[in-house]
């Protein structure tokens, strides 16, 4: 598979400022609490959709990794792009071989570095991804 060159997911540095005043400051925790940690309703647990992931460091850490295997054009990864109003984000889709369920990301490239807007297990699975407007890289 083809390597891309990007240097906003080769160095993925830190969450991208949420969109709402209310997730400016806090929105690595807000990502991480919203997909890493199970949901209790009194005697209800839905689970986690990404379990095991004990930080927002960790899940920043964990999107590093998936957008270094898909610069290395690793099997089972798929980089879009995105260009809108100026903003350009990469789109890349992670799925290893025998995983039944892949992982969305959104990158805002930033030029020297990107910044991870989310990370998460679509429902959708990869049509979620292939749904998403943008020029295929790999």
């Amino acid at each position: 598979m083809a390597t891309y060159v990007s240097r906003a997911l080769s160095n993925v540095s830190h969450m991208a400022p949420g969109p709402e005043v209310w997730s400016r400051y806090q929105n690595d925790l807000w990502h991480w609490f919203k997909h890493a940690h199970p949901l209790f309703a009194g005697k209800i647990a839905i689970p986690a959709e990404i379990p095991g992931i004990g930080s927002p460091q960790q899940y920043l850490a964990m999107a590093r990794e998936i957008c270094r295997k898909a610069v290395a054009g690793e099997a089972g990864t798929a980089i879009t792009v995105r260009e809108t109003k100026g903003l350009r984000e990469y789109l890349v889709w992670y799925e290893p071989s025998g995983y039944s369920r892949g992982l969305f990301l959104v990158v805002k490239d930033c030029g020297d570095h990107g910044e991870l807007k989310t990370m998460f297990p679509p429902i959708d699975g990869r049509t979620y991804y292939e749904a998403q407007r943008g020029q295929a890289l790999h």
